[in-house]
């Protein structure tokens, strides 16, 4: 068994082998990889925190793109994490590494060339997660900001419903949009403008960009005014594919000084991805028992049929399962 101290200790010298076996561990629920991150964590100073970013929005809109824009213009000399949540192979269950091919294809680009030793890539697979997030996630950002990776940036799979749960992970989160997204009206009803903090309308040089950006400050102020959204939501133009200009400076400025009051320390970042692990665990290890049940079938077809009462076959079944009757081992 790997000696999970010596790991991180050579991932924060800055080993890229050391942290991608971290982050394996993590994926594969290894509890002693994940104590001893929350051994250095809790020891940790908790003024010292990365900056966490969201980065949500529909396919084409340019996450990745952004993604490693901010990583080629983020001031300083710190090495940037991000991971990638990729959706999920039918076959094997892991993610589909797009987001990497396009980011590093994208290194090679004239003026870009230090990119790739800069950024931190990490592709992790939703596979089937509630809320189209990786369970992991909160863990592997946590090993981020351990290892003083800053910022640190969450790319969801996509701009659904199911990505609202970055939420509870990053501290501020950016929604991409571009003038080929379609009526701002129709985003509203998505629901994520309003868990968003900020908004990027990329690809800014398009025909209509302009009128597309004003439209969508008027509803954001509207919106604000309505439900008491605090102020700062702001909305930027800017060209990812061309990062050195004002416009994405703007935006890097934006996200350096988002209200420090909002921030997380480390420890209860560590705090709640802890408790979504245990909580996970132990919804999968219900869910394992009450199917282990041979004779629970009758209950579940009389509920079909009406015969029996939801709340009257649950109530059995965890009866069983808490006695320990009927419960393979």
């Amino acid at each position: 068994m790997p000696r999970w101290d010596s790991v991180l200790d050579a991932a924060q010298s800055g080993s890229d082998t050391a942290l991608a076996k971290f982050i394996s561990a993590v994926e594969n629920d290894d509890w002693g990889a994940l104590s001893e991150l929350g051994r250095r964590i809790s020891a940790a100073d908790p003024d010292v925190v990365s900056t966490r970013i969201g980065i949500t929005g529909a396919a084409g809109a340019g996450k990745s793109t952004l993604v490693s824009a901010l990583a080629s213009t983020w001031p300083g000399h710190t090495r940037v994490g991000a991971v990638a949540v990729d959706p999920s192979s039918e076959l094997t269950g892991g993610a589909l590494l797009g987001d990497r091919f396009r980011l590093y294809d994208h290194d090679q680009e004239p003026g870009h060339s230090d990119r790739a030793r800069r950024l931190y890539l990490r592709s992790v697979a939703a596979r089937g997660s509630q809320g189209a997030m990786s369970r992991h996630l909160g863990a592997i950002v946590s090993a981020f900001e351990n290892i003083a990776l800053d910022p640190v940036i969450v790319e969801t799979a996509g701009a659904g419903q199911g990505d609202i749960g970055v939420r509870e992970i990053v501290d501020c989160l950016v929604l991409v949009l571009n003038p080929d997204s379609g009526d701002v009206i129709q985003m509203l009803k998505a629901g994520l403008m309003e868990w968003a903090d900020l908004f990027v309308v990329n690809k800014s040089d398009r025909p209509g960009a302009k009128e597309f950006a004003a439209q969508l400050r008027g509803v954001v102020a509207r919106q604000g005014a309505r439900h008491g959204i605090p102020p700062g939501r702001r909305v930027h133009s800017v060209q990812a594919r061309n990062p050195d200009t004002p416009e994405m400076h703007g935006l890097v400025q934006a996200l350096r000084d988002w209200p420090v009051q909002t921030a997380m320390t480390r420890q209860e970042s560590w705090t709640r991805t802890v408790e979504r692990l245990v909580l996970q665990s132990l919804v999968e290890n219900v869910e394992n028992s009450a199917r282990a049940q041979h004779d629970w079938m009758p209950a579940i077809e009389a509920c079909a049929a009406g015969k029996q009462d939801p709340d009257d076959v649950v109530r059995e079944v965890l009866s069983r399962i808490t006695e320990g009757r009927g419960v393979e081992a």
